[in-house]
This record gives C-alpha cells, structure tokens and sequence, in this order.
C-alpha cells in the first residue's frame, strides 16, 4: 500500500472516531472514545481490544492500525494538534523519537512495580512502558531449501552464504520496526565497520527490503522465497498454521525491541486514556500479550510459549535503546544510500 493511502486510511478512521456512536448500547450513558495508534499485528490488536472493550464497556477504543514507520511519522506529524490518545504496541526504539519532542505525557500506571525497570522508561513517572519482547527469527521454507540442496541457515552468517543468492527477504528498517532491530542488533552487536561490511554482503542474497516485519515470513511460507527475517510471533504462526517453514533463532542473539505504550501529551488528557493504560499494564492485559511474546515485561508472566528457546530472554542481544534512537536518522539515511534500491515500492 503506497504511503499516501496508509495516510488517507488514517484519516478515514479519525473522521469515523469523530463521527460515531457516543452513547453505550442500551443506555443513555455516554461512552468515552479514545484513538490508539498501534503497530502491533493485526491479529493480536482485534482480541485484546475486545478484552478491553469487555471489561470498560463505558469507554469506546479505537485502534488505528500500521507499521511503526507509518504510526511514528503520523504522530510526528500531528505534533501540534495531536489525534491520537494513545500509542501502544509500538517499537520503543522508534517511540523514543517521539519522546525526544516531548509528544508523550509521564504517567505512572496503576502496577507499575510489576514492570522490570529494563521494560520500562527510567524517568519517574515514565514516559512509555514497555509490555512484550518482539525479536528477529528467520522463517527457513524447507521445501524450497531443500530444493535447492542447501541447509538450514542457524545464523546470519549463514544467510549471506552464496547459496541463498536471490532468496532472502527481510524488513526496511525505515518503515518497519521489527526492520530496525534487525539492523541494530547487527550494528550494535558487531559494531559499526564489521556490521556495515556484514550487511554489504547479506545485501547480495536480498530479494527485497519489504515495509511490513511480517510479510517476509509470509512470503517465505508460501515459498516466493526460501527464507525470511521477520517477527518471531509471525514466524510462529505461520508454522502453527500448517506452512512448511521452521523457526530459526540465530546463533548470535536476536536484535530486539519492546512493544511499548505511553500517552499522547495533549491539552487535555482525557481520563479514559489512563483508564486504558492502566488496564494496559494489567495482569488481564498480560495474559494475552503473554500468548504473542516469550518475554514480557510483568514480572507475574515468565512462562515461555512453545517454539522458543528454554531461555528465551538469553536469545536477546545487547541493544542499547537510547543509542538507536539517536542514531536512528544517520543510520537509515546509510542504510538507504547501501540498499534502497532493493525496497518495495511504496
């Protein structure tokens, strides 16, 4: 979908919040409506909204759904009239950006002491709170690579074998979060002059740089490619689903970011949007994210999901937040001087 349409989509929800129903069905009371922008994946946003919408039936929450490179620059673009209320589900990393102009308001939500201070902004009250882990695996189709006659790829060194010259996907950094911590966990993990000659020869077996983190597990389940650096939650589900996939972890840790959620700093805050945060940081919330992530941040939830490494939260490379944030714009503008011309088409 060309950029401009995601923002016409945008738009088309705002006018629709705007225009709805305002009074809870079968009451005279008015509903409170909030807008919550989110970068999580479409099928996780529709059964937590409903839990919410079950247990705060007086609040009416819409989600406004896209990439995180999508959600960011919105936000950055409404700086001075904000839509939002809300943005939850959305890579920190990216978030932090927002945080820099002061888009977001502090606010404490209520079990804040269940939150590791890893998770979670350092300031107090927080500016965001982190609520599950998303990391880099690879969807490995071994029918296609079997085909081929070649391996399993266990590591990213693995992936820029010759090879897989043509059959890799992976995310553009640029327009998608899970993108991004691919690339810093490689840059930060690496370091710079090592990570960037890494990335030149990985860049010789990449098909396509897509916009979306889950569509290169997509694409490689339905063999277009053999494999895709994507999501673990997307991986996942696309071999729950039947696909001939499996889910690689590499070798040499995943990069990783946090889904976080914070409120949008406006005039007037309304009181629904805490209602929805704090209900956000509860252990009803967790339960589902618990279902989608193998780390969350609630320190009531340490159970891994299968399909993930015993210890998952030992899968995860050192990634210095604050670091990729401020270093977000000299890396992509590298990025896109390197590899631009292999993304797809907005």
């Amino acid at each position: 979908m060309r950029f401009t349409a995601r923002l016409a989509l945008f738009a088309l929800a705002v006018s629709w919040f705007a225009a709805g129903c305002d009074r809870a069905p079968g009451s005279g009371a008015a509903k409170s409506k909030i807008l919550v922008y989110t970068a999580m994946e479409a099928d996780q946003v529709a059964p937590i909204f409903a839990a919410f919408h079950k247990d705060h039936p007086e609040i009416e929450a819409t989600p406004v759904r896209d990439s995180t490179g999508v959600i960011i620059s919105r936000l950055l673009a409404e700086a001075n009239d904000p839509r939002a209320d809300v943005i939850w589900g959305t890579a920190v990393t990216s978030m932090l950006v927002a945080e820099k102009r002061g888009l977001f308001a502090p606010y404490a939500p209520a079990g804040l002491e269940h939150i590791a201070p890893r998770f979670r902004d350092e300031q107090s009250p927080p500016r965001w709170v982190g609520t599950g882990v998303f990391m880099t695996a690879f969807a490995a189709n071994t029918t296609e690579l079997k085909r081929r006659n070649v391996p399993v790829p266990k590591s990213f060194e693995d992936l820029a074998a010759p090879a897989l010259r043509g059959q890799v996907v992976m995310p553009n950094p640029a327009s998608s979060g899970t993108g991004y911590v691919t690339v810093c966990g490689i840059l930060q993990t690496r370091g710079e002059e090592s990570g960037w000659a890494y990335l030149d020869r990985l860049h010789q077996n990449v098909a396509q740089y897509t916009h979306s983190g889950s569509k290169p597990a997509t694409m490689a389940s339905a063999g277009e490619y053999a494999v895709g650096v994507s999501m673990d939650a997307r991986v996942l589900a696309e071999k729950r689903r039947g696909a001939p996939v499996e889910v690689v972890f590499p070798t040499e840790k995943s990069g990783w970011d946090l889904e976080a959620m914070a409120l949008v700093n406006k005039k007037d805050v309304k009181p629904a949007a805490k209602v929805f945060i704090d209900w956000a940081a509860s252990s009803a919330a967790f339960t589902l994210y618990a279902k989608y992530a193998a780390v969350v941040s609630h320190d009531g939830f340490q159970q891994v999901p299968p399909g993930y490494p015993p210890n998952a939260a030992e899968q995860l490379a050192p990634i210095d937040f604050r670091k990729a944030a401020e270093d977000r714009d000299r890396i992509l503008t590298e990025w896109n001087r390197r590899y631009g011309g292999k993304s797809e088409p907005k």
